[in-house]
């Protein structure tokens, strides 16, 4: 992978919010939404439409699924509930940004891999 140099990351910081979901120097896909409830709703539908899309071809749905943000919980819970989507072949692999803090005793409330932190 190739990294940035400062010079190319300056210009992309340049580029108006505006103009980067058609920006021609694009390599990602990007998606400008309203706000985090927009984004969480985009969230939840697209998963659990490919939790559909593989439980109706007996595919198992692997996900990694990080700790925040959490705007799409609610609306993930209620497309799944309302469908009656079976989550049985969901496999979810959880991502918790606040673990290599937790390890070197910076001491982030909450739970992760390793337990109750302090």
């Amino acid at each position: 992978m190739r990294l940035y140099t400062l010079k190319e990351l300056h210009t992309w910081c340049s580029v108006p919010f505006d103009q980067l979901e058609k920006h021609p120097d694009r390599k990602v896909p990007f998606r400008l939404v309203k706000d985090s409830s927009e984004m969480g709703r985009i969230m939840a539908e697209e998963l659990v439409e490919l939790i559909e899309r593989n439980n109706d071809s007996g595919k198992q749905t692997r996900a990694i699924i990080p700790c925040g943000p959490s705007c799409w919980y609610g609306p993930f819970t209620d497309l799944v509930n309302e469908r009656k989507v079976s989550l049985k072949r969901l496999v979810v692999f959880h991502m918790d940004d606040c673990l290599d803090q937790a390890q070197e005793g910076e001491g982030v409330g909450g739970v992760s891999a390793t337990g109750v932190q302090s």
